[in-house]
């Protein structure tokens, strides 16, 4: 991906360079005026100065860690009458309390032109992508269910008192402390992230001299981040166990499954406002662009699962709900908030040529208000509504407000470096 990123922007270049409108010939402009130092060689500055630039550029950016709930897979001996449940002397394993998404490789692109002469007044539009980056967790127990491998989960509170440690065993061996299975299985945890955006400023010269150059922005900004967590859980009946499904058990080797799936979506609509400087020390130059858009984030928590159910010479059987999707917290919520989405960038480059400039830099950006996905997954669960769980209950209606829609909210940043070039004309 990186590879095919650079590729094509480079390619955009090289295409665009050869038709670029050149600074007109020599006459009189001296070494050491703004002109020369822009175009390499002596011209007049009303003829040489630019009058449109586009750029392409690499992002090598990283972004805030995805929250997950911890712990989520458990192992533990299968001794205990709750294999795997912490408070059975399960250990924590799969995951930590984050996905972390590793460097993520990206493309921005810019173009903007002067609407005057004097290159006072002008517009620009800029958009980038982090293509989506998927983060997978899985873990599955040998043909015998060992090691034993659960989902943690904590029974509904009763009478005021906390939430009681639980776990939906996904493996257990033969010969077991509970008395169940024994079952093959495994866990996975899939989780996803992609961000981009888009503005438009306008461009409002204030200072423009030899060396030092200050600019206006005012405009639009739009940013749009969409994630999701899926829950994948497989477990097999072995040497004449069996698998519950909807209060009825099968003998081996039939099997249950589960998919949880949980997927936010984030888009920022704002007005912007920023300032730009340059400094040029000959073909040198180092910039800084500050900017604040406010506006409204509309944010998107949907909540799906399934539970299925496959025996032999049957077609498999599929019904509503999953392991931490129940009836109670399926479905699609929105919400509009007010946020706060701050960017600031740096760059030192060198004008390579009259029309071309190359650039390093580095960019932050900080989104105030968001909704993720590993945020949304509440822990408590009722059994009674558990497709795949003994404890189901047919018809069963009381107390089944678990788990609980969520509508968490937390911050969010990206940021890394930058790889660009420029052409002016």
């Amino acid at each position: 991906m990186r590879k095919e990123l650079v590729a094509s922007m480079f390619a955009l270049f090289a295409g665009a360079g050869g038709a670029l409108a050149q600074c007109p010939a020599p006459s009189a402009c001296s070494p050491g005026d703004a002109c020369a130092a822009a175009c390499g060689w002596p011209c007049p500055e009303a003829e040489c100065k630019p009058k449109a630039w586009v750029s392409g550029e690499y992002l090598l950016w990283r972004i805030k860690d995805g929250p997950l709930p911890y712990p989520l897979g458990l192992t533990g001996s299968p001794a205990t009458p709750n294999p795997g449940a912490l408070n059975a002397g399960g250990v924590p394993f799969l995951t930590g309390p984050h996905t972390d998404y590793g460097t993520l490789s990206g493309m921005r692109v810019s173009a903007g032109t002067w609407l005057d002469s004097d290159a006072h007044v002008g517009i620009e539009g800029s958009g980038f992508l982090l293509p989506k980056q998927t983060k997978t967790y899985r873990a599955a127990s040998d043909p015998n269910g060992s090691p034993v491998i659960a989902f943690r989960y904590l029974d509904p509170p009763v009478g005021g008192a906390p939430a009681v440690e639980d776990s939906f065993q996904a493996s257990l061996p033969a010969g077991n402390g509970a008395g169940a299975g024994p079952f093959a299985g495994g866990v996975g945890v899939v989780s996803s992230t992609r961000l981009w955006g888009a503005e438009v400023n306008g461009v409002l010269g204030l200072v423009d001299r030899s060396k030092f150059r200050l600019q206006a922005l005012a405009g639009a900004r739009y940013a749009d981040l969409q994630e999701s967590l899926n829950l994948q859980f497989q477990s097999t009946a072995i040497d004449g166990g069996m698998v519950p499904f909807q209060g009825n058990t099968f003998p081996a080797p039939s099997a249950v499954s589960t998919l949880d799936s949980f997927q936010t979506h984030n888009q920022f609509y704002g007005g912007q406002l920023g300032l730009r400087g340059e400094y040029n020390l000959g073909k040198f130059f180092v910039s800084g662009t500050g900017k604040v858009a406010l506006g409204s984030n509309h944010e998107v928590v949907n909540v799906a699962g399934t539970s299925s159910l496959f025996t032999p010479g049957n077609a498999p059987l599929t019904v509503p709900g999953g392991q931490f999707a129940g009836p109670s917290n399926i479905g699609r919520t929105t919400h509009d908030d007010f946020a706060v989405l701050p960017e600031v960038e740096v760059k030192a480059g060198i004008q390579a040529t009259r029309w071309l400039r190359a650039y390093v830099g580095y960019d932050f950006l900080y989104w105030s208000r968001v909704v993720r996905p590993g945020n949304q997954v509440d822990l408590i669960v009722n059994d009674a509504g558990n497709a795949v769980n003994p404890g189901f209950v047919r018809g069963a209606t009381s107390g089944l407000g678990f788990p609980r829609p969520q509508f968490n909210k937390t911050d969010f940043w990206a940021q890394g470096l930058t790889f660009g070039l420029e052409i002016r004309y």
